[in-house]
């Protein structure tokens, strides 16, 4: 929707009339509070978007011991999210992605401010995981997007976080997981105290959380296994479902043009080595090894969590508030022992091919690689809420420091240029890496690594709200809302010299620093022009110091034409600003093998040759927001006292959407001369009309982009999303107790996305686009027990790899006893039948389809849970 048409449609709007309270789907409190998605207090009923409200309590009963692992099963995350895995520059977060858009368009706030994204990840998108469980009083998710409100970050709507407050008391807890599978253990123990006057309170809140790391050897799907022999010479083939947790890159020898593959170096059946057929996908013999011996599936972590809070009443008029919170986490991750490819001359006394070739060999001598984190997050606010002008307008004043600093090392790194060398002068002999003699090559090419990271942040705040009890509507006073915020980022992420010079086998990674300020101005009215029509009006201007302004308007209105019907709607824009990694991260070198598309159709070549390109990867500093519409139309149906029914159907698009597009596709654009902004093809001058070879840097004293192919995030996708949430709940009370049930079915529509040049690609229902998620609830209580048993069941996809991902289904169950002395006694059993994640049929699980199946499903299996908890 164009920002005309929609201006027209908020002018309309504040002619038209309004409405009061009902009883809606998402929670029974009366009293005026403030909903995530407006910032006007009002009745929790009285809301026209769609906000759903899950209590502490309902997250113990899932047998979660986190809120990130509650919320990834959520149907909200119908998509699903990143899991800490090993392997991966994210490290043990746990993030969440409403409407499948992107954790990093999934705005995340505590107490209605919104947190940082976490470094780790370079983006936007928030760790959840790092948030004490035992400090949450609720969550409010607002399925809607909400720039208008929250400005950037807040296109697939909202996480609201909000710690609990005015607690008194003290409540101990401690408790265990325990799989059935090996490892996947964890334990947890919390403490949380608070007390209350009349002139304030305070609440203090510590929480120590540890998850055991899943090796691949740990589950019978990601183990070493030889499913069948299906090529000509009687060999498993790599990359085929004949291997799963072994690929081509033991001790293989290929052409210096990596056309074909020469044979086995040395004995290849001891050490995790076996012999395989087509190496990497490449024609002939070599040998494979099975890395699944050692790697790590996830990223097991040690979490210390610390949260307080505290308000005090100045006078009648002002109060000063307080928050705080800290989070030490540790974690620790595995590779298999570094495989490299390097040139193996054929003057080398161990090179008996007679010919130059690439020697693809594991260090297996050196040890695994194995990685470690460590990483502090401080967040505190400190501000003045109260009442100005009478008690006329309300405000709230806040100044906001959070910082999060880390650290990862890496031991038994293999540096290239060292190797090589001494592979060429003899001193290391890679057809028995474990030789005596290689003992002192060993230790001179074996590195440590290391990543510094860092996130400052600073913010403030002014908020005023109030009504204007002057200009009322036939429907009463018209609310109103303003403030402004500004903020200023400076994010760093600083790898070793090694790995910057790209002297490592088996890693990467480039320095990178950027820093980026804002302000915004916001305001909201609420108009409730009729007694049974409430129109709400929101509209948001933000300034970045990098990539210039938006306006966000958005408007929403709620019809109660019946007591047991409600109609509401929403249309608005918004607007995400690029990651500062997106923008600002050097370039990274690479070489990759593809088709040169332009030269094959000038030369009228029936089949196109691969050929190794270098490749540059980085960020793009021209790189401008992306801007979305938004819209959702929904009913709430309240046919009897204790049924709820619910339904909304909303889109979004977005225009300008940041991606890095794939290499083969990028030469398919670049055929037709369209490619992005920032995303170059450096070739040789054109002969005769055929495009030239694509150059090189190396050796020529140029240097990207002036040379390879410069391939950087680009404002090139268009994406539009569409889907229909629908929710109901029952409430039952009879003589042998109340009965509760709740379902959330969430239906995707369409998920398509148009790349120029490339056309339409609709992938609803295809690879991690499953059109269909449901969470069932029933909860059953009497007296001091609790009975609760929670369903989830995620629909099938097809797969890229001829295959699909099948359904996946999982049941919790758990109790909940108080004993008469107030101690509370939990016990449950998550993935009852001990299900698999989903996992792709036709090539199993391997690196092209296991992040799919984590982000997807649980990987846990079976596990026993256990808690207690007492409240003095």
């Amino acid at each position: 929707m164009k920002k005309n048409l929609l201006s027209v449609a908020v002018t309309a709007a504040i002619m038209v009339p309004s409405m009061p309270a009902f009883a809606q789907d998402d929670t029974k409190a009366v009293e005026e509070v403030f909903v995530t998605g407006s910032r006007i207090a009002s009745a929790v009923a009285d809301t026209p978007r769609p906000v759903t409200t899950v209590s502490v309590e309902d997250m113990q009963l899932s047998g979660a011991d986190n809120a990130a692992d509650f919320l990834r099963n959520s149907a909200y995350n119908t998509l699903g999210s990143y899991q800490g895995q090993s392997g991966t520059a994210y490290g043990s977060a746990h993030l969440i992605s409403l409407k499948g858009l992107g954790a990093d368009r999934t705005a995340v706030m505590i107490n209605g401010r919104r947190v940082p994204g976490n470094p780790w990840t370079g983006t936007s998108a928030v760790d959840i995981s790092t948030i004490p469980m035992a400090a949450i009083d609720r969550i409010e998710i607002l399925t809607d997007s909400a720039s208008a409100v929250y400005g950037a970050d807040a296109i697939g709507g909202v996480v609201n976080i909000i710690m609990k407050k005015n607690w008194e008391g003290a409540e101990i807890s401690a408790g265990s997981s325990s799989p059935t599978r090996d490892n996947a253990d964890g334990s947890n123990f919390s403490f949380t105290a608070g007390a209350a006057s009349d002139r304030g309170s305070i609440v203090f809140s510590a929480e120590y959380l540890k998850k055991s790391t899943i090796f691949d050897r740990d589950r019978d799907y990601s183990s070493p296994l030889i499913k069948g022999n299906s090529s000509s010479g009687g060999l498993p083939v790599d990359g085929s479902s004949d291997l799963q947790g072994i690929n081509g890159g033991g001790n293989s020898a290929f052409a210096t043009d990596f056309s074909e593959a020469l044979g086995v170096i040395g004995p290849c059946d001891s050490a995790g080595l076996t012999p395989v057929a087509d190496p990497f996908g490449v024609p002939g013999e070599g040998c494979g090894y099975a890395y699944a011996n050692f790697s790590a599936q996830s990223r097991g972590y040690e979490r210390r969590s610390t949260f307080l809070s505290g308000e005090y009443q100045i006078n009648d008029d002002h109060t000063l508030f307080f928050e705080n919170r800290f989070t030490n986490k540790e974690d620790a991750g595995r590779f298999a022992p570094a495989i490299g490819g390097f040139f193996f001359s054929e003057d080398s006394p161990y090179n008996d091919l007679g010919q130059d070739a690439l020697l693809y060999h594991r260090f297996v001598a050196h040890g695994t690689r194995d990685d470690r984190g460590i990483s502090n997050e401080f967040d505190t606010t400190f501000g003045f809420k109260g009442s100005l002008l009478n008690d006329s307008i309300n405000y709230e004043v806040y100044a906001r420091d959070y910082r999060f600093n880390a650290a990862d090392y890496g031991d038994n790194y293999v540096l290239t240029s060292v190797i090589e060398e001494l592979v060429a002068a003899g001193e290391y002999n890679p057809v028995d890496p474990f030789d005596p003699a290689n003992e002192e090559a060993i230790a001179a090419s074996k590195a440590s690594l290391s990543r510094d990271i860092s996130t400052h942040y600073e913010g403030y705040g002014v908020t005023l709200n109030g009504t204007l009890d002057q200009f009322s509507l036939s429907g009463g006073a018209i609310g109103w809302a303003a403030g402004w915020e500004t903020a200023r980022e400076a994010y760093a992420d600083k790898y070793d010299s090694y790995r910057e010079a790209g002297n490592v086998l088996g890693s990467a990674g480039n320095s990178a620093s950027a820093s980026r300020s804002r302000d915004a101005f916001f305001a909201e009215a609420q108009l409730p022009v009729l007694e049974n029509l409430t129109t709400n009006i929101a509209a948001r201007y933000d300034s970045y110091s990098d990539v210039g302004s938006e306006f966000s308007p958005m408007l929403s209105v709620r019809y109660q034409p019946h007591d047991m019907v409600t109609l509401r709607a929403s249309v608005g824009e918004g607007f995400k600003a690029p990651n500062l990694t997106d923008m600002y991260s050097p370039y990274s070198q690479g070489f990759l093998q593809t088709p040169d598309y332009a030269r094959c159709e000038a030369l009228e070549l029936d089949k196109c040759p691969a050929s190794q390109m270098e490749v540059f990867t980085g960020g793009n500093e021209n790189l401008a927001p992306e801007e979305a519409s938004s819209w959702n139309i929904g009913v709430v149906l309240a046919p009897i006292d204790s049924l709820t029914l619910s339904a909304d159907w909303w889109n979004v698009k977005l225009d300008g959407a940041v991606k890095a597009l794939d290499l083969d596709d990028l030469l398919l654009i670049e055929s037709t001369g369209s490619l992005p902004n920032g995303v170059y093809v450096n070739r040789a001058p054109s002969v005769d009309g055929v495009p030239g070879p694509i150059t090189r840097c190396e050796g020529t004293g140029l240097s990207a982009p002036d040379c390879g192919i410069v391939n950087v995030y680009a404002n090139i996708a268009e994406t539009d999303v569409e889907g229909i949430d629908f929710k109901a709940n029952w409430i039952l009370d009879t003589a042998i107790g109340g009965f509760e049930a709740n379902l959330i079915w969430s239906h995707l529509r369409k998920y398509n996305e148009v790349l120029p040049v490339l056309g339409l690609k609709e992938q609803a229902g295809t690879q991690e686009f499953p059109e269909n998620k449901v969470n069932f609830a029933l909860r059953y209580n009497r007296d001091n027990l609790t009975l609760a048993y929670n369903y989830t069941w995620l629909a099938e996809t097809e797969s890229d790899y001829d295959g699909v991902f099948p359904s996946w289904q999982g049941h919790d169950v758990s109790a909940v006893y108080t004993a008469p002395f107030g101690t509370e006694f939990s016990l449950g059993i998550r993935n009852l039948t001990d299900e698999d994640p989903t996992i792709e049929s036709a090539t199993g699980w391997n690196a092209n389809t296991s992040g799919v199946s984590m982000a997807l499903s649980p990987i846990e299996g079976r596990v026993y849970t256990g808690t207690i908890r007492h409240r003095f």
